[in-house]
Parts: structure tokens; sequence; C-alpha cells
């Protein structure tokens, strides 16, 4: 049941960071008109450079948001499943193994700093 539970949540997460540079890439394009035309950009190179500079504000700012996105979700599952992460590191490699009391609750705490780590993450991304 453990190995099943662990399982999901990976391939949930693998989709869920498939679907982020999906995500990514659409609002790059997406936002790539911005009423000016090749004509445009042609003959004003400060327009391209602006352009260019937004681009990459707008690129930081997703990775950061889905970056830290990643870690509140990681630091979640550590906090709810520590046996499942212990599983994913150890746990597979022996059998008939179970992690120690100190084992999980090191998990835990790791998933508790993983998740304030991702809070801050987060509220920086949004700042900018």
């Amino acid at each position: 049941m453990m190995k099943q539970t662990a399982t999901r949540l990976i391939l949930i997460l693998l989709v869920a960071t498939m679907l982020l540079g999906l995500c990514a890439c659409a609002n790059q394009f997406a936002n790539f008109n911005d009423g000016m035309t090749e004509e445009d950009y042609k003959y004003d190179p400060e327009a391209v450079r602006e352009w260019q500079h937004d681009s990459n504000e707008r690129w930081t700012k997703i990775v950061l948001i889905g970056g830290s996105i990643l870690m509140i979700a990681a630091g979640v599952f550590r906090l709810i499943v520590p046996q499942g992460g212990w599983w994913l590191a150890h746990g597979w490699k022996y059998r008939d193994a179970e992690p120690s009391k100190l084992s999980l609750a090191l998990a835990q705490v790791a998933g508790g700093v993983a998740i304030v780590v991702g809070a801050i993450m987060l509220i920086v991304a949004l700042a900018i």
C-alpha cells in the first residue's frame, strides 16, 4: 500500500512539473505580441532589448513560483508521509526494512523546513 501511494505521488509531481513547463512555454509565446510589428523591431533595437528584459523577468518569476510550489509540495509529502520518503530513498534497496523513529522524525522536520523555505520563495517571487 505504501509503495502504491508513493508511486502515485511521484507521478502526480512529475505531471505537475510537465504542466508547469507547458504553461511557462505558453506564457512565453502568448506575451510575445505587445502591439509592435516585426518592422518595428527591425528599426528599434531599444524595443527589442526592452522586450527581452521583460521576457527574462517573466521567465524568472515563473521559475521561482513553480520551484516554490514544488518545494512546498515535497515538504507536505515529507511531513504527512515520512515513510514514503524513506522508502523512496532507502527502503526499496532492502527487503522487509523499517525506518527508525529518528529517521521519520528528521524527515518530518525536513518537510517542515522545506515548506517554510518554499513559502519564503513564493512570497519573494510574488513580490518581484
